[in-house]
C-alpha cells in the first residue's frame, strides 16, 4: 500500500465507475481493498504500454 498515490486512487475508481450495473458485491470493504491493489499493479503495467505505445518500443 505505500505505493498508493493519488494517480492510482482515480485509476481504481475510473475502473469502478465502468463495472457492470448488474453485478452484485457483498463485501464492499474488501472488494475496495482488493480494487486498490490490483490497481496498483495494472497502473504500472498500463503506464508502462502506453509508454511503449506512444514511443514505438516493444
Amino acid at each position: 500500500m505505500q505505493l498508493l498515490n493519488a494517480s492510482i486512487i482515480f485509476y481504481a475508481l475510473d475502473k469502478l465507475n465502468n463495472l457492470k450495473p448488474d453485478i452484485q458485491i457483498y463485501n464492499s470493504t474488501n472488494f475496495i481493498i482488493s480494487c486498490l491493489y490490483n490497481a496498483i499493479t495494472e497502473y504500472y503495467s498500463d503506464s508502462d504500454l502506453q509508454y511503449k505505445i506512444d514511443y514505438g518500443y516493444g
